[in-house]
């Protein structure tokens, strides 16, 4: 069983509505119990567009945290203190794992997952981080998986 958010609108698109329940696992067949969740309270007029876990809050670091997502990211490094002084440093491909709180995870009407990351501002931390010289990274790319 988990808290999730279902979002859904009335009649038209351009009054959205969102309401919070208790539901077991929504992922594929499931979906239908947010449906007649959605159903339920909202008269029978409502029409589920997509359901999330709601974001929580959380204070201190934010690359501390249990779970982890491992993410590869390639990067070109650079020294800040002069990003442009024409010596290009070759690109690095870089292993960092995030905390999975960052990731929000989105159930659509048919029961499939979307997984969206992080902000490119934490993935950019998460490189000055690993470095941990004073050098910054130009990301660009960032794969779930690790890439051939």
């Amino acid at each position: 069983m988990a808290r999730w958010v279902l979002e859904y609108y009335l009649g038209t698109r351009d009054r959205p509505r969102s309401v919070e329940t208790d539901l077991d696992d929504i992922v594929g067949e499931g979906i239908e119990a947010a449906h007649a969740f959605v159903r339920k309270v909202s008269g029978g007029e409502g029409i589920l567009t997509s359901a999330h876990l709601p974001e929580e809050p959380f204070e201190g670091d934010p690359l501390d945290g249990e779970p982890r997502i491992p993410l590869w990211v390639t990067v070109v490094p650079f020294w800040p203190e002069d990003p442009d002084d024409g010596k290009e440093l070759p690109k690095e491909r870089l292993r960092l794992e995030i905390p999975a709180r960052h990731f929000e995870t989105r159930v659509d009407p048919g029961g499939g997952v979307v997984h969206n990351g992080p902000t490119l501002g934490l993935v950019s931390l998460a490189v000055r981080r690993h470095f941990g010289d004073g050098r910054e990274g130009t990301v660009l790319r960032i794969h779930r998986e690790e890439p051939d």
